[in-house]
């Protein structure tokens, strides 16, 4: 017992000392917040109320202040850096700010993850014009496939931006600022794109001089016609007319795609052209970039150049960033009864998109196929997608999708050798032939704007025209038009 009593002794005397320090470390603390907090009035309550607003709140009030007072810079900005061309982001938002507006006002409804709208105030914080937002200045953000925030252009005068660049550190999103003093403008270029070989729509267009995003431009408007990327042949030629933004002499992206014309080569399989014009009125500055581009487009006599359903289940997009492509492999068509459909051989991870508005009835694995999506279209038509590496957990039975929209990712589930998309079209429970398949339209251009499409034709017709009767041998030419610069 007296060993016992010594021992525990002994052990007091070791814990006396941490003891009185974390004693001493405690009431410190609450010494702290008791003057910083309750003597200020804010009581426990409001405190963890605001410690849950965090930085937002802060910013907001910080954003929101009178105009003329300009904020502190809370980080170095880069002046002057040179800005290279952008990549053509799928989706482009440009507001017109107004006077009285709030950047926290303008920003909100974006629906922008909270971090990354935090990011981005703060980093626009540092650049606000200090006599506020008013008329002439723009805010353009530019996402990318995944509907991600990548860029973002402040413009306060012609002559005058900030270019936000995001950059990544570990897992944390930042903006970085760089000041552009190169005036911005919009010209009209009309093109002409002659294909040497299959496959080779990438490398004609970069042989015009463009990038390949205008590529996927082209293949995004004709998609539910011609499968350029796979079906075009040697001899056939693209005309396009097209806005290019150029910051001075530099070209920085591109604006609408008006017009485009696929020429099928002489003695072709394929016979008749394919116009398809941009909607009279359409301002939305990445007109033909956007996934589903084809519904704003139409031939010259009204006619919509989307169907209700589209044998495009993949985004060819993501196969135009390298610089040179490779020669596109054509899909396999699986003629036997129980798996007739299209197998499209692509790397895993590439995003499948839904061929036609419609609903999810079924999504998961199944024995043999792996990983499925069954979509019901419509007319009692179904679209299956297969072997896919995921599907989004945003997807559930029941729920209402559209065109275009990513239902999954390309992969190499159930008992399969390569990485590949099999899809399938059933009508009335019996499986048909996707290359065979020929959906209605969409609804045609309304009446009261036939007059203003009738106009454009005209117009953008002699332009493209031109283009292709200017060096009629050669793989691409190029006239232009300037057009007035936009702010």
């Amino acid at each position: 017992m007296r060993g016992s009593s010594s021992g525990r002794s002994r052990l007091m005397e070791r814990l006396r000392g941490p003891l009185r320090i974390a004693v001493a470390l405690a009431v410190l603390g609450l010494l702290n917040l008791y003057v910083l907090y309750w003597r200020r009035g804010t009581s426990m309550p409001e405190l963890w109320n605001l410690a849950s607003q965090g930085r937002r709140a802060a910013l907001s009030t910080r954003l929101q202040g009178p105009p003329g007072t300009p904020p502190a810079p809370s980080r170095s900005l880069r002046r002057n850096k040179p800005l290279p061309p952008l990549p053509d982001y799928p989706r482009v938002i440009e507001i017109a700010l107004k006077p009285g507006d709030t950047m926290l006002a303008v920003i909100s409804p974006l629906g922008l993850p909270a971090r990354v709208q935090t990011e981005l105030l703060a980093t626009l914080q540092t650049v606000l014009d200090p006599g506020g937002l008013g008329a002439g200045q723009t805010l353009t953000l530019f996402l990318d496939a995944d509907d991600r925030l990548q860029s973002v252009d402040y413009r306060l005068t012609p002559t005058l931006a900030y270019h936000l660049e995001k950059i990544q550190t570990g897992s944390a999103d930042h903006f970085v600022s760089s000041r552009q003093l190169d005036p911005l403008q919009v010209r009209q270029v009309a093109l002409a794109i002659t294909l040497n070989q299959p496959g080779d729509l990438v490398a004609a267009t970069q042989r015009a001089g463009e990038t390949a995003a205008l590529a996927a431009r082209l293949q995004e408007v004709f998609t539910c016609e011609i499968n350029l990327l796979l079906e075009a042949r040697p001899g056939d030629k693209l005309r396009l007319v097209v806005e290019k933004y150029q910051l001075g002499s530099r070209f920085y992206r591109y604006g609408r795609l008006l017009a485009a014309e696929y020429v099928p080569a002489p003695g072709g399989s394929r016979t008749s052209r394919i116009r398809a014009f941009l909607s009279p009125g359409m301002v939305a500055s990445n007109a033909g970039a956007a996934q589903g581009a084809a519904t704003s487009y139409f031939s010259e006599t009204g006619d919509s150049l989307a169907r209700v359903q589209c044998r495009s289940p993949l985004q060819w997009s993501r196969s135009f960033g390298q610089a040179s492509a490779e020669p596109a492999v054509r899909p396999v068509l699986h003629a036997e009864r129980s798996r007739l459909g299209l197998d499209y051989p692509a790397a895993v991870g590439m995003p499948v998109l839904a061929a036609g508005s419609g609903k999810v009835v079924a999504h998961g694995p199944r024995p043999g196929v792996g990983n499925t999506v069954v979509l019901a279209h419509p007319g009692g038509t179904e679209t299956i997608y297969q072997h896919l590496s995921r599907i989004p957990r945003s997807l559930v039975d029941g729920q209402q999708v559209k065109f275009r929209q990513v239902i999954g990712y390309v992969g190499q589930t159930g008992p399969v050798p390569k990485p590949h998309l099999h899809f399938a079209v059933r009508v009335g429970n019996r499986l048909i032939d996707p290359t065979k398949w020929r959906p209605a339209r969409e609804v045609p251009l309304p009446d009261s704007k036939r007059v203003a499409l009738a106009e454009s034709v005209a117009e953008l017709s002699e332009l493209m025209v031109r283009a292709g009767e200017s060096s009629p041998d050669a793989a691409s030419s190029q006239l232009t038009a300037a057009l007035p610069s936009q702010p």
